[in-house]
């Protein structure tokens, strides 16, 4: 939930560095080195933060708000989350919409990212709308119910387009330290 909230209305990047500088200041510490690794923080490791924190990282007002407001309900047991495995699609988008600060992307996000389910393609996620409308070839942004049906085809594995496209991105912004990653970088600076 917290990669999701994260990313709302932001680029990959920022969504990215905001998750990163919440590990580094709440997370576990995984070594001494100095440039020491964390994990991700737990709902616990989350218990004595303050929004005015999370602000300072660079998150809203709004997103602070929202994912200590879940860390806490997680704490006191108020969120059942493990329920959701057992949820189909509809009724796991449902309950989590029901939660503070997500919507219809964040639950579908959650559902592909936490939960795995591979046929859910988060269809308001507006990179990966026109990454696919780039990908098959049409011109123009696609908008939801374009994506479900441009994706029914690769059903029950639409997710796993929508994480190559993804990785396409990574990829091409150069934000990989692979070979492709940076010949695809050179190759935007050279033009």
């Amino acid at each position: 939930m917290a990669n999701g909230i994260a990313c709302q209305q932001l680029s990959l990047l920022v969504g990215v560095l905001l998750l990163g500088r919440l590990a580094g200041r709440y997370g576990q510490t995984l070594s001494n080195r100095r440039d020491a690794l964390h994990s991700f923080p737990s709902a616990t490791d989350l218990s004595g933060a303050r929004s005015s924190s999370l602000k300072e990282l660079g998150f809203s007002g709004r997103k602070a708000e929202f994912l200590l407001t879940l860390a806490r309900n997680e704490r006191c047991g108020q969120l059942k989350l493990e329920m959701l495995e057992h949820c189909n699609n509809q009724a796991a988008l449902e309950f989590l919409q029901t939660l503070p600060g997500i919507g219809r992307w964040t639950a579908e996000y959650i559902l592909l990212r936490g939960l795995g389910r591979l046929d859910v393609f988060p269809g308001d996620d507006v990179g990966a709308r026109n990454n696919l409308a780039h990908f098959l070839g049409r011109p123009g942004p696609l908008d939801y119910e374009a994506v479900r049906r441009a994706v029914a085809k690769w059903q029950p594995f639409a997710g796993l387009v929508y994480f190559h496209l993804l990785l396409d991105r990574i990829r091409d912004a150069g934000w990989t330290n692979t070979k492709e990653g940076r010949d695809a970088d050179r190759a935007r600076k050279a033009a």
